[in-house]
């Protein structure tokens, strides 16, 4: 009796450990298709809310007849270690561009959005190269072709001396523009005359969970772009 109990045990504890062996084989694939998902959560989230920010910015402009700006920086997170696109947006408290030192007021918390990554060309895999959907793509610019320092003491001290390498300037109009000047500064009379006006201001915005990108990711790589004239936001994203 003692013998066939041990047995039995025996047998129970070899099935127990081909059920750990499945569930390990089976964690491995599903980790796997959670980091694609999570990775395209994280992309949707950073075009969704640089879009918004982006549109709010715009509206602000519009309705308190002032000049805005969206300064976004995309680098590894110091805390964090990980490929993060901060994101912050200002105005100008007295309506103008910066006559001496620029009075600025932040009009939205600021934003991060982790393992995705801003970068000034549509990768090379990616089916949003030659796609009718990006027409006269040749007349539009990025919009790391303008940094923003805001440097006003009225801002937080987190915001008060960072740069943003990346940045985009609303008028009281709603018109989009890259600022050449970069009053923010404090550059003595400037009133709006070194705006770049542009045909469209553009970004791509990818996952990026390491220091080089992936083909997945740069296959899933969308564009934002924002209308010089109108200052509207659209997002494209490559058709499978």
């Amino acid at each position: 009796m003692n013998i066939g109990c041990y047995k039995k045990r025996a047998f129970t504890l070899i099935e127990l450990l081909s059920v750990i062996c499945i569930i390990s084989v089976v964690a491995v694939f599903a980790s796997d298709g959670l980091r694609s998902l999570v990775n395209g959560n994280n992309l949707d989230k950073a075009l969704i809310g640089i879009s918004a920010a982006m549109e709010n910015a715009r509206q602000f402009a519009i309705t308190k007849g002032t000049y805005t700006w969206v300064g976004l920086n995309s680098s590894k997170d110091p805390e964090t270690g990980l490929n993060t696109i901060t994101v912050a947006t200002f105005a100008s408290r007295d309506g103008t561009r910066g006559e001496g030192a620029l009075p600025l007021q932040v009009i939205s918390r600021t934003q991060k959005f982790e393992l995705a990554a801003l970068q000034s060309e549509i990768p090379a895999a990616n089916r949003l190269n030659g796609s009718s959907q990006l027409l006269r793509q040749d007349k539009a610019i990025y919009a790391n072709q303008a940094t923003f320092k805001p440097t006003s003491d009225q801002l937080p001290p987190k915001l008060k001396n960072l740069e943003f390498d990346w940045s985009v300037v609303f008028t009281p109009q709603g018109t989009a523009c890259i600022d050449d000047g970069n009053p923010a500064t404090g550059v003595a009379g400037a009133t709006g005359d070194d705006f770049s006006p542009e045909e469209a201001i553009c970004m791509v915005v990818a996952s990026r969970r390491s220091s080089s990108a992936n083909p997945t990711e740069d296959k899933s790589a969308a564009m934002i772009r924002i209308n010089g004239v109108t200052g509207q936001v659209e997002v494209f994203q490559p058709q499978p």
